[in-house]
């Protein structure tokens, strides 16, 4: 086990790491790491548990993880993560994440609460869907959140018609919090007779230039 949680570590340079390739856990968290890039881990072949909460952490390489083959357990809650790509989270699921793990299926709990998690329509929803698939997975999914509940109501004001605005807010919805997994993105999807109309209004106006 390499302990470097607290150590005041703000960023961990490429191949930091190599030649560590009989390392079973690697403990960065409580630190003021900002991301990890696509080469952090490299040689890292062996490790099982990696703690990477606690961070300033708002960027994941999508191929960042890809390294830690034998990664059972990661932690990344705590940080300042707003979305992470397709590629960034758990591949072989509703939303593909080979940065975590070239080998997915291995992986037995991970933390993403206390992050301010997008809840924008071009994020929110896949997310959201690929959590309830998950919930054995992340550990504390029932405390995963939308990090920008609060300023919802008021993008939706500014651009109604832009279905990728914030929905609602969890508290207008009827629910006491912003818990990603109970949030409603029903405004991501409009109506087929609206989404019909918008069509109908948006071929008429083509065919009169």
């Amino acid at each position: 086990m390499l302990a470097l949680n607290g150590s005041g570590v703000t960023a961990v340079a490429d191949g930091a790491f190599q030649g560590l390739d009989s390392l079973l856990s690697l403990m960065l968290d409580n630190n003021a790491v900002q991301s990890v890039s696509m080469a952090t881990f490299t040689g890292l072949i062996r490790v099982q548990n990696l703690t990477l909460h606690s961070n300033a952490i708002d960027n994941v390489s999508s191929d960042a993880l890809w390294a830690l083959r034998s990664l059972r357990n990661v932690t990344l809650h705590d940080n300042a993560l707003v979305e992470l790509d397709a590629e960034t989270l758990f591949a072989g699921n509703a939303v593909s994440a080979n940065a975590v793990s070239a080998n997915a299926s291995d992986l037995s709990a991970v933390t993403l609460a206390q992050n301010p998690w997008s809840c924008n329509c071009s994020f929110g929803p896949e997310f959201q869907d690929w959590l309830v698939q998950n919930v054995d997975l992340v550990t504390d999914a029932s405390a995963v959140e939308c990090g920008d509940a609060d300023d919802a109501t008021a993008g939706d004001a500014a651009n109604e018609t832009s279905t990728d605005s914030a929905p609602t807010t969890a508290s207008s919805n009827g629910t006491d919090s912003n818990a990603l997994l109970s949030y409603d993105f029903s405004v991501c999807s409009p109506p087929v007779t609206q989404r019909v109309e918008e069509w109908y209004v948006r071929k008429r106006d083509s065919d009169r230039c």
